[in-house]
């Protein structure tokens, strides 16, 4: 896996645990965007998804009801040059909001709606 990330639209560094910013969409940027054929500004075949988790093992509760749950970082093979990344989708989770009115959008939407029980 190569360790250099190509620069965002922003010119930022990109890679694992990159903040992005609202200048680096869209990932593939015209000069006329109502034009297909007008010049590329920007393209890149970099990806974003839901935020995702640090692998983290629980070790106690504190019963206080303002304590904390202990936790503490398990390293595995989410890392990249040693630094703990997070465990990503590989593309956005649908919103929850309103989610029964849209059940094409579940990405399940070739199942069945009937119930048998």
């Amino acid at each position: 896996m190569s360790q250099t990330f190509n620069p965002t639209a922003s010119g930022g560094s990109g890679g694992p645990n990159y903040t992005l910013k609202l200048s680096d969409y869209p990932f593939h940027k015209l000069q006329d965007p109502n034009d297909a054929n007008s010049t590329i500004l920007f393209d890149t075949d970099d990806v974003t998804s839901s935020q995702g988790v640090f692998s983290r093992k629980f070790v106690s509760i504190d019963p206080d009801p303002q304590g904390h749950d202990t936790c503490t970082d398990e390293p595995d093979f989410f890392n990249v040059g040693g630094v703990n990344v997070r465990r990503v989708e590989p593309r956005n989770t649908p919103t929850a909001i309103n989610a029964v009115f849209f059940s094409a959008t579940s990405g399940m939407a070739a199942q069945t709606t009937c119930s048998t029980g």
